[in-house]
C-alpha cells in the first residue's frame, strides 16, 4: 500500500494519553464537504475519563460531519498507568 513505517520510542507519563486512530477520523468531511479541523476537536482526548474523551470525540465528530461519517472508523485512546499506580 506504499506506506513505510517508522518505528519511534518515547517515555509516556502517569496519566499522558495516546490516541490512536484509522483515515475514518483524519478523512472526515463536514456537510460542506471540508475535511474537519481534528485540530479543535482532539482536545477533547485530554479531559475526562477514556470513556467520556472518546464519547465527547465522538459526539463532536459527529456534530460536524453527521451521522454517516462515510468511512469505518476505529479509534483506541490509552492512558499510561504505572504498575502498581
Amino acid at each position: 500500500l506504499g506506506a513505510a513505517p517508522t518505528v519511534v520510542g518515547t517515555t509516556m507519563h502517569r496519566g499522558e494519553r495516546l490516541l490512536l486512530y484509522t483515515d475514518g477520523l483524519i478523512e472526515a468531511r463536514d456537510r460542506h464537504g471540508r475535511f474537519v479541523a481534528l485540530h479543535d476537536m482532539v482536545g477533547a482526548v485530554c479531559t475526562g475519563t477514556v470513556d467520556e474523551a472518546l464519547d465527547q470525540l465522538l459526539h463532536s465528530l459527529t456534530a460536524a460531519v453527521g451521522e454517516d461519517l462515510g468511512d469505518d472508523l476505529a479509534l483506541v485512546l490509552a492512558q499510561y498507568r504505572p504498575v502498581g499506580g
